[in-house]
């Protein structure tokens, strides 16, 4: 279940580019991954919110992705390459007219992507280079 959230290098640099959406776990200040649900005993027993403070939120990638997309209007596009069996991805800026799309994905570039043998190797690597660009 841990690899289904982003590594704490990329939650903190999400926070810093003003990520702030509620996460079911968080990152405590030593980088260890802390679920935020807690669990009471007793008479009174229920599981509530953890209150710890200091935390960077630790997204799921789906998250990352539809706040990209819907903050920053950036767009994840992890595409399957039939010919070698293997996945590419890279990200774009919605606010691009169709002229400029493809001024900018060149056939160059498609070439020379890095590719992946997994999808999640995939993501991972755009978005890591997103948030180190941004």
């Amino acid at each position: 279940m841990k690899k289904q959230f982003v590594p704490y290098n990329i939650a903190k640099r999400l926070k810093d580019l003003g990520f702030d959406e509620p996460c079911i776990c968080g990152y405590d200040p030593d980088g260890r991954l802390r679920s935020k649900l807690s669990y009471s005993s007793g008479k009174d027993a229920k599981i509530d919110w953890d209150e710890f403070d200091d935390h960077i939120p630790a997204p799921l990638w789906q998250q990352v992705t539809a706040w990209l997309r819907n903050t920053k209007k950036i767009n994840i596009f992890v595409g399957f390459r039939l010919n070698v069996k293997k996945w590419d991805a890279h990200y774009y800026d919605m606010n691009l007219n169709g002229k400029e799309y493809v001024k900018d994905q060149t056939m160059d570039k498609f070439i020379k992507r890095e590719v992946f043998d997994t999808y999640e190797e995939a993501l991972e690597s755009v978005i890591i280079d997103y948030v180190n660009k941004a």
